[in-house]
């Protein structure tokens, strides 16, 4: 029972490169080790049984798996509506100060900050994040199910992305005891 629950865990490779755009090489070369997430060792691709963000019921059960689940609708919507995410855009999904497997680098910081606003830059991902969030509940019953889950995963640290997460979705997430905190 252990090994499945360990399996379902695991992120194959070849599934977030398919929906991200993003490889292992490409990972590595920008200390984006949180994609590669969970140890698998060097044979990343040849995992069949890996948690696949494609599928709505599947269960996240870490902070980095969330962080991909929201990672790759923003990378996928982005692709579907034309809007263009430069490599600094795109590693800044990641940032997190409490996530191990991410290299928080300051140049990154300052890399888009030569690019945009962190207003424009929070506004641009929010906006990706709700018509993603409207295109997978508008397909599938469970999306709202599998967000809210992915959300209180990732509230478990401290990830930038949830700042446009709460900004876009929020309120739709929330369950109903969570409005009186």
């Amino acid at each position: 029972m252990l090994g499945a629950v360990k399996a379902a865990s695991l992120c194959s490779a070849a599934a977030f490169r398919g929906a991200s755009g993003l490889d292992r090489a490409c990972a590595q070369s920008h200390d984006c080790s949180c994609v590669m997430a969970t140890g698998m060792g060097s044979n990343l691709s040849d995992r069949s049984e890996a948690f696949d963000e494609g599928n709505v019921g599947a269960i996240m059960t870490t902070q980095s798996e969330a962080k991909r689940f929201f990672a790759t609708k923003v990378i996928d919507r982005a692709r579907t509506e034309g809007v263009a995410l430069s490599e600094a855009e795109r590693r800044m999904l990641y940032w997190s100060e409490s996530d191990p497997e991410f290299n928080a680098d300051p140049k990154l910081v300052e890399q888009l900050a030569a690019e945009m606003s962190d207003e424009d830059y929070e506004a641009k991902i929010a906006t990706l994040l709700r018509n993603a969030f409207a295109a997978d509940s508008a397909n599938d019953s469970r999306a709202r199910e599998a967000w809210q889950q992915a959300r209180s995963v990732l509230k478990q640290g401290d990830h930038y992305i949830l700042i446009m997460i709460d900004r876009a979705v929020g309120t739709k997430l929330k369950r109903w005891w969570e409005f009186w905190r």
